[in-house]
C-alpha cells in the first residue's frame, strides 16, 4: 500500500521540510501552498492523510478541514491540523480534525501522529 500525504501550508520552507521527512520515510507527498485546488487535488491524489496549517495567509486551515469533513466524498480522510498558534487552537474548538500538532514540531512526533492514520484509501490497492 502506498502511503500518500497531502500537505497544505503557505510556508514553502515548511512544505520542503515536511516533504523531505515523509518522503525519506517512504511516503508519496504532494504539497499545496494555497487552497484554491484542494478538492481537485484530494480527488486526484487520494491521500491517506491531509496535513493542514491553521494559518494559510487569509484562509483559515480549520475551515478547510471543516469542508473536508463535511463532504461525503472526503469525510473519511484523516486531517491533522498543525500551527504555531497553539493557544488559538484551544480557543476556537474542533472543526473535525483528527489530531493537532504544534509548531515547531518534533520530527519523530509528527511521523508518529501522521503514521497512526495511514490505512488504505477506498479504491487503493492494499
Amino acid at each position: 500500500m502506498e502511503k500518500r500525504l497531502l500537505v497544505i501550508d503557505d510556508d514553502k520552507d515548511i512544505l520542503y521540510v515536511v516533504r523531505t521527512i515523509f518522503e525519506d520515510d517512504g511516503y508519496v507527498v504532494r504539497c499545496l501552498a494555497d487552497v484554491d485546488d484542494v478538492f481537485t487535488e484530494i480527488n486526484h491524489f487520494r491521500p491517506n492523510v491531509v496535513l493542514i496549517d491553521y494559518m494559510l495567509g487569509l484562509t483559515n486551515g480549520a475551515e478547510i478541514c471543516y469542508q473536508i469533513k463535511s463532504n461525503a466524498g472526503t469525510l473519511h480522510i484523516p486531517v491533522v491540523l498543525f500551527s504555531a498558534h497553539n493557544r488559538a487552537i484551544e480557543a476556537i474548538g474542533n472543526y473535525g480534525w483528527n489530531a493537532f500538532i504544534g509548531k515547531p514540531f518534533d520530527i519523530e512526533h509528527i511521523k508518529r501522529v501522521v503514521g497512526r492514520f495511514i490505512k488504505p484509501v477506498p479504491g487503493q490497492l492494499a
